[in-house]
């Protein structure tokens, strides 16, 4: 997806690299699956690329990652939409 993505777009990995604050040698690895990709990693480019987050990540870490995001907001709805705590 970030592959595709870079050459519609005419961007270099070096660049995508340097907004995603890693090496040249690590988007390599990420984009040819060599590395997991960690997830915040994918939820970075997810947000610098506009690629749907789901397309980053396999499918056992986007139910994972869906999972997460379900637990949250619902943890948000129970306390008001505050997660603050309060003394």
């Amino acid at each position: 997806a970030l592959i595709a993505w870079r050459t519609r777009t005419g961007t270099r990995q070096e660049d995508l690299a340097r907004l995603a604050e890693v090496s040249g040698a690590t988007m390599s690895r990420y984009e040819n699956g060599l590395v997991p990709m960690p997830i915040e990693m994918s939820v970075k480019l997810a947000l610098i690329t506009n690629v749907p987050i789901v397309e980053l990540v396999s499918d056992e870490r986007a139910t994972r990652l869906l999972k997460l995001l379900s637990d949250q907001a619902n943890t948000s709805a129970k306390s008001g939409g505050n997660n603050a705590n309060v003394a």
